[in-house]
């Protein structure tokens, strides 16, 4: 059996959780598609829900996820990592993974799978952990034996708790810098808890 995932930006706890408890494969064979985690993550300002997107170059129909290039016409890094700051600057640990993070936002690639891999290192890095995870090039076709999320992991749709057999509860609360002002938001980017719970994370999940 083997998790299927796709690549993402700063990935959900879901995300999160099958990366931290599972072998994964992630799949960047597969053909690109607008509007997923691939290229966006959800943090939580004093405003509530912000996405942070990341601008990719044009690409034809039925490219493939390791074909598709980041645009940098725009000064979306910059833009991205104020928006963080801004989010998450009076949070717990914010000053203890503030220069890490900003390094990310230093660096340029030209692929957008590259700079999202480059942030699981960094995650690796600041839990502590190693993933066990692999990637494919080519796309997976699965069979009964998979458990594949591409599809479900998705911003459009809610996590169903069977997909995976699991006790994972997507809403169990943490503390949030900006609870006080919403209730708690469950499944936001990695960064929020992080930002929040620090190396004890890890016992989130």
């Amino acid at each position: 059996m083997q998790i299927i995932l796709g690549t993402a930006y700063w990935p959900n706890l879901v995300y999160l959780y099958n990366l931290l408890n599972f072998k994964t494969v992630i799949d960047v064979g597969e053909n690109y598609t607008k509007q997923s985690f691939k290229n966006r993550t959800c943090i939580l300002s004093s405003n509530g829900i912000q996405n942070l997107i990341i601008p990719v170059q044009k690409f034809k129909n039925h490219t493939p996820v390791n074909q598709i290039k980041i645009c940098y016409k725009e000064n979306w890094q910059n833009n991205h990592f104020k928006s963080i700051n801004s989010a998450y600057k009076n949070s717990p640990f914010f000053d203890f993974f503030e220069d890490e993070i900003k390094k990310l936002y230093l660096t340029k690639v030209e692929h957008l799978y590259e700079f999202n891999l480059m942030q699981l290192k960094t995650i690796e890095n600041i839990l502590r952990v190693k993933f066990e995870t692999n990637l494919s090039n080519l796309f997976i076709q699965s069979t009964l034996n998979d458990i594949d999320l591409r599809n479900t992991i998705h911003p459009k749709k809610e996590w169903i708790e069977n997909e995976i057999n699991t006790n994972f509860d997507v809403l169990k609360p943490y503390y949030q810098t900006f609870q006080s002002n919403n209730k708690f938001t469950p499944n936001l980017s990695c960064l929020d808890l992080i930002f929040n719970c620090g190396v004890g994370s890890i016992k989130y999940f």
